[in-house]
């Protein structure tokens, strides 16, 4: 026998998941479900699947009322029945009468501040312009915060830990969730995570990761990354990707419990009805351009063209309308917004040599002395982009938020990361041919939002399911 299964649903009414015999994969297996060391029931995996799975392989019980009544807590585990082997994703424990969990969070950017809002760990402005300080990385955590629902958060370092603080990570906490970022490529260093996996008995969710490629294609992923990756899908119902390409990346390494959920930042103001008016270009006045001049090939293989067409778009948009450029990490960007005289001279002479001021008239370092724009806190940028018409650029997270603020925004696609986000939820993109080609005014049109809104209760939804057949209590609404 080649048995195979996975536990994709822990809540204290619902226990499921899918287990077959690769040997056999039309006649089903029974699974035995523990509580507390204890079978409590023997269930038949034949429910119908999805995901290229066998069709009918899924199993689901439904656990009795009285089973709250006498625990608090119970360790639950599936076993293949009469085995004693058990499914991957098991044993896990399971709280009850707690409707808002204690978790803790990996990889997190910034600090927690007021229940669910993220601040920099940078205070001063030496201290920013000092710092690569990515707003993008703080609107990603602070949108999960406020999409979950919590008791207490716990900033869990996974990469500095000691058997003490795991042993109080199994105890008193309910899951851990893997902060979204582009994880699932050849450089990434994991340490000795691997060990962390095999010692934590909670779940450990990955919330909207994904690969990191200039385009769409198959990666050369280590073994010792893979084998992490294996690990944290045993820990989870699914681990939530971004799109398609993610998803695509992670079947290629041999894992499949994979939801695509786009990105919390576009739901961040739980909004299920959200819809985007666009003005008539005409009508448009007030832009925000969100800049990206540091790249690398792992983002884009032609980074000189790259930069080239990011400053035609935002020197045409600067003649035709009010135009405020959003930094999001660069220093050199942060030291003409905060005006500090040492550092911007540091900074002309670098953006001189790199070309990317041309000459002392050019308008591009007028754009810089006057119209810059830093959030040093995922709140302010908010502030700052819903009194636009418009939101455009190179960040990812200058475009989603802006969406999730109602605002119309247009994203530049030019990597696998943003391709596939925009993709996965119907964001109007622009691609570098695009930009090449046509004028802007050619590019700009308001039925561009139709798909979007059209779509988005349904992404709205999708986000929400993951989350609830992960056991991940929310804040999100039933619609």
């Amino acid at each position: 026998m080649a048995l195979r299964g996975h536990v994709e649903t822990y809540s204290p009414t619902l226990i499921g998941g899918w287990a077959f015999d690769d040997d056999s994969p039309t006649a089903p297996v029974d699974v035995d479900i523990r509580i507390d060391g204890v079978v409590c029931a023997r269930v038949r995996a034949d429910l119908p699947t999805f995901g290229g799975r066998v069709p009918r392989c899924g199993f689901a019980l439904r656990l009795p009322d009285e089973l709250q009544a006498r625990r608090r807590r119970a360790m639950v585990s599936v076993e293949f029945a009469g085995t004693g082997a058990t499914l991957t994703n098991a044993p896990r424990p399971l709280v009850f009468g707690r409707k808002t969990p204690r978790i803790a969070a990996w990889l997190t950017a910034g600090r927690r501040a007021y229940h669910d809002e993220v601040l920099p760990f940078a205070n001063t402005p030496a201290e920013h312009i000092a710092s690569y300080n990515n707003i993008g990385d703080l609107m990603v955590y602070d949108s999960s915060l406020k999409l979950l629902s919590f008791s207490e958060m716990r900033s869990f370092n996974c990469f500095d830990w000691s058997d003490a603080d795991v042993a109080q990570l199994n105890a008193n906490y309910d899951y851990c969730i893997l902060r979204g970022s582009n994880y699932l490529h050849a450089k990434t260093n994991w340490r000795d995570i691997a060990s962390l996996l095999a010692r934590v008995k909670i779940p450990v969710i990955p919330f909207s990761v994904g690969a990191q490629a200039p385009r769409r294609r198959k990666l050369e992923v280590p073994a010792a990354t893979i084998d992490v990756w294996k690990a944290f899908a045993d820990h989870c119902g699914t681990i939530g990707v971004r799109g398609a390409h993610s998803a695509e990346i992670f079947a290629d390494i041999g894992i499949h419990n994979v939801e695509i959920i786009g990105c919390p930042s576009l739901f961040r103001a739980n909004d299920p009805y959200l819809q985007i008016v666009a003005k008539p270009l005409h009508a448009v006045e007030k832009i925000t351009f969100s800049l990206r001049r540091e790249i690398a090939t792992t983002y884009t293989p032609d980074v000189d063209r790259y930069l080239r067409l990011q400053r035609k778009l935002i020197l045409e948009l600067a003649e035709h309308f009010d135009v405020c450029a959003s930094v999001h990490g660069e220093s050199h960007e942060k030291a003409f917004f905060y005006r500090d005289s040492d550092a911007i001279a540091l900074a002309r002479a670098e953006l001189f040599k790199r070309k990317w001021f041309e000459s002392e008239d050019d308008p591009l370092l007028r754009i810089y002395e006057n119209q810059l724009f830093y959030a040093e806190t995922v709140s302010q940028f908010d502030e700052m982009v819903r009194k636009k018409d418009l939101s455009i650029g190179f960040r990812v997270h200058g475009v989603l938020p802006a969406m999730a603020n109602g605002i119309p925004a247009m994203g530049v696609s030019y990597d696998s990361r943003g391709a596939e986000l925009y993709e996965a939820l119907d964001v109007p993109t622009l691609t570098l041919d695009d930009i090449e080609q046509n004028s802007f005014s050619t590019l700009y049109d308001s039925v561009r939002f139709e798909t979007f809104n059209r779509r988005f209760l349904g992404h709205y939804r999708r986000m929400r399911g993951w989350l609830e057949r992960n056991g991940m209590a929310h804040n999100m609404i039933e619609v």
